[in-house]
């Protein structure tokens, strides 16, 4: 089963296609008129909803998961995860340019197996994350 991307109008216009079957749709610039998708060899391109040209995105890396675009669509927001702490990273979509941003990590890392995801607020002022553990009790019994 293949999962087509598609864009249309609300008012019942008919869809039309804005990437091919294999690209993943992450996210939709601000401004809507591109989306950002990751191909199957992991490189991400904006797929203009005009059905123009593809044009790559400067700064991503094929590691890279996207969370949101800065309200002016200046920037990325992407974050590595498998990592810990998790690195959140800001892309300058016009230059490329890649900062890192935040590390996020609980302050206690006690049987700490996984951060994420990680969700930022439009302004870039708030980020909320989760976070899992596996934690176990060590018994000694003696006979």
């Amino acid at each position: 089963m293949t999962t087509q991307r598609h864009a249309g109008s609300t008012d019942g216009g008919a869809p039309k296609r804005v990437a091919p079957d294999n690209v993943i749709g992450t996210l939709i610039t601000p401004d809507n008129t591109r989306v950002l998708g990751r191909t199957f060899d992991r490189r991400y391109f904006f797929f203009p909803v005009d059905g123009s040209a593809p044009q790559p995105v400067a700064g991503m890396q094929g590691g890279d998961i996207p969370i949101r675009f800065s309200a002016d669509g200046r920037f990325l927001y992407v974050a590595t995860f498998g990592r810990i702490p998790a690195v959140v990273t800001r892309i300058d979509v016009v230059d490329g340019k890649r900062e890192k941003w935040r590390e996020v990590v609980p302050a206690d890392r006690a049987g700490l197996i996984n951060v994420g995801p990680v969700l930022v607020t439009p302004d870039g002022q708030t980020m909320v994350y989760s976070f899992t553990r596996l934690l176990s009790d060590l018994y000694i019994v003696q006979q």
